[in-house]
């Protein structure tokens, strides 16, 4: 219910040329198999009818979804970090997994965001 406020609140205060925020559930996502922005657009692809098609081809060769990725056009709410698999070894979190790419093309001035249930803190991290 909090992850609906937020996406609301963001909606509700965004730039008309702002990202939109899409609350995507990281269930379906397997960290081994591909990297969060493929998972990403291929699940937008899946939830999301309009954006299969192809982009302009000013923004290259891709369907919407990349594009508006691409293009930092959607703002990712992720939900359920708390179902990801454990991680394979003690330094290597799934969080970060999911976290790092995200921190990277949305650093400025957008704001990521995700969920999941408070771990405590393993060896390694300070």
């Amino acid at each position: 219910m909090l992850l609906v406020r937020l996406l609301l609140a963001v909606a509700e205060q965004r730039a008309p040329d702002g990202a939109v925020p899409v609350l995507l559930p990281l269930a379906s996502w397997n960290p081994a198999a591909e990297d969060l922005y493929t998972w990403l657009a291929a699940k937008l692809t899946q939830d999301y009818v309009g954006l299969r098609g192809p982009a302009p081809a000013c923004v290259g060769s891709m369907n919407w979804a990349r594009a508006l990725l691409e293009h930092r056009l959607i703002l990712p709410i992720l939900d359920g970090l708390d179902e990801l698999p454990r991680p394979p070894a003690p330094w290597r979190s799934m969080r970060s997994t999911v976290l790092c790419p995200l921190v990277r093309p949305w650093w400025s001035p957008a704001v990521s965001t995700s969920t999941g249930r408070p771990s405590a803190p393993r060896p390694g991290f300070r």
